[in-house]
């Protein structure tokens, strides 16, 4: 669910208790990239990472779309650690360490914006 009134991002439990998927945040996070960078989130994405990787989609209503082929790109990607061809597109170490590793104990099949396969699911 998508909520963006302010009730939506109150806590409903003490931290590290409770585990529940919300995709809120994200979103409003990408309405703050564009306003900080003032390049809109279609062309920042194209010049950031999809030409440096020859990875295509489009932004749509909040949505990534694209080809099963462009994910797969995006998948080697990220299993380089954000190296592509032996080139840094991406050097934050610490982003890769926080996606990769359980984000926190309650599911740690999860990552920070990735599910981590081969863990103990919550779900």
């Amino acid at each position: 669910d998508n909520c963006f009134d302010p009730e939506c991002f109150q806590c409903l439990a003490a931290p590290g208790t409770r585990w529940a998927y919300h995709n809120s945040a994200y979103r409003i996070v990408q309405d703050v990239m564009e306003e900080a960078t003032g390049i809109g989130k279609n062309i920042y994405t194209f010049t950031r990472l999809g030409n440096r990787i020859g990875m295509a989609g489009l932004w749509f209503d909040y949505i990534f779309y694209s080809r099963a082929r462009d994910m797969a790109r995006f998948g080697l990607f990220t299993l380089a650690r954000g190296n592509w061809n032996g080139t840094a597109v991406l050097s934050d170490t610490a982003y890769f360490n926080a996606m990769t590793n359980s984000s926190q104990p309650v599911n740690p099949s999860y990552g920070y914006l990735w599910w981590l396969n081969g863990k103990p699911s919550y779900m």
